[in-house]
């Protein structure tokens, strides 16, 4: 007996769809040795029965919710957009409930993979590791403590911004939520996670890219910062950035309670 999970990737309303596959051979085979009749058989049948109703269901929910579920249509509900990349783009995400997630832990063929977890507060990378969640280089914690401590544990950057005739600023991107200073979008990709700001007072948009790297023998979590002036003139900036804390090799999570 062989049950088959499809999974119609290129449809994301699409909800899985299940088919039962009895060869006879199977049947005769294990009847003849008495575990599978007269229970078996019954069995069997139930599955059978079970699963030929949620192929019925999936099947009348996909015919009638394809045009209600595309995935423009999902991003609008939900508050957002897809931009021209199929990303999902949240401006002022800092602001919205509180969600977590993961980058994909997927390293390729012969890569050795890494978990990230991210968070829509701060610079989101909340966490990060290899293997499991015991062996962190940034440590792991439930999400109801990373929306609090993200932006203070976290990656953080820290500009000095001068212009000609006009005193220096002092910035913090990502750092004080809902700040009306700032113009933040988070941007979700398929193996990427992208968020910016744009800060009113200096004309400084930052830009943090953050993707796993696959192929490789060896995990790796790349985070790209780009800086750009937006005003018309120039500007001399001085940048502090990298992770506030970051836990030794070979430390464990049980040792960081």
């Amino acid at each position: 007996m062989q049950v088959l999970h499809v999974l119609d990737s290129m449809e994301p309303a699409r909800r899985p769809r299940y088919e039962v596959v009895i060869t006879e051979r199977t049947v005769l085979d294990e009847s003849a040795r008495g575990s599978l009749w007269p229970w078996g058989v019954l069995a069997a049948g139930a599955c059978a029965t079970l699963c030929a109703a949620l192929v019925g269901v999936a099947g009348r929910r996909s015919s009638t919710g394809d045009q209600k579920l595309r995935p423009a249509k999902l991003a609008s509900s939900s508050g957002g957009r897809l931009d021209e990349k199929g990303r999902f783009v949240l401006d002022d995400f800092d602001t919205r409930k509180p969600f977590a997630s993961f980058l994909p832990g997927i390293g390729g063929e012969w890569g050795k993979p890494m978990w990230a977890f991210y968070v829509n507060r701060g610079q989101a990378l909340a966490a990060f590791g290899i293997e499991t969640k015991d062996e962190p280089l940034l440590e792991f914690t439930p999400a109801n403590k990373a929306y609090e401590r993200a932006s203070i544990d976290g990656f953080r950057t820290l500009l000095r911004v001068s212009r000609c005739n006009v005193r220096p600023r002092l910035v913090q991107p990502f750092f004080n939520p809902g700040s009306a200073a700032a113009n933040r979008t988070m941007l979700i990709g398929m193996n990427e996670l992208e968020i910016s700001e744009v800060d009113v007072d200096t004309n400084v948009k930052t830009r943090i890219l953050y993707y796993t790297v696959p192929e490789e023998d060896f995990p790796a979590l790349v985070r790209h910062v780009t800086l750009t002036n937006l005003g018309d003139v120039d500007a001399d900036v001085e940048v502090v950035d990298g992770l506030a804390r970051l836990e030794p090799f070979g430390v464990n999570a049980g040792m960081l309670q």
